[in-house]
């Protein structure tokens, strides 16, 4: 019965390791608002997920998951005028990525939440994966780069 503990305390542990999440003030035309950021490390995927409520676009999420040396990008927008301001964000990120030298593969924009949608994560399902080689700081750039461009365009 013990060991079962021990057990449980080191997958509990481990699972918190592999996620990192901070709440990040940022100022916008409108006054203030709360970003919220999760990075996660889980096999040979890691990724970054962000999101944010803005008065003017409603709630604004973008997740970016990276495998094998690319980056697929997914960004949501609760309304019609997010949809269109994460439109045009999504080619200023691609290249602002490709300056940074981060492979981009793709970049969707989705009018609705993700809340409910869930992120797949290959290397809990399986063992004996390669762990990702990218770094908890490049998926913090990679956020900051989504923020400075929503911020830009705002």
């Amino acid at each position: 019965r013990s060991l079962r503990h021990i057990y449980t305390g080191i997958r509990f542990s481990t699972a918190l390791a592999r996620e990192s999440r901070y709440q990040i003030p940022v100022k916008l035309e409108a006054g203030y608002t709360m970003m919220n950021l999760t990075i996660r490390h889980r096999g040979e995927q890691a990724g970054a997920e962000i999101s944010m409520k803005t008065e003017r676009y409603g709630r604004l999420e973008a997740a970016f998951t990276e495998s094998g040396g690319s980056v697929r990008g997914s960004f949501f927008a609760e309304t019609a005028g997010g949809k269109d301001l994460l439109e045009t964000a999504a080619g200023t990120v691609r290249e602002a990525f490709g300056s940074a030298g981060v492979s981009v593969t793709e970049i969707q924009v989705i009018q609705g939440t993700r809340t409910g949608r869930t992120q797949e994560y290959p290397g809990d399902k399986e063992t004996g994966q390669e762990k990702s080689e990218i770094s908890t700081k490049e998926l913090y750039q990679m956020a900051k780069i989504f923020l400075e461009t929503v911020r830009n365009e705002y």
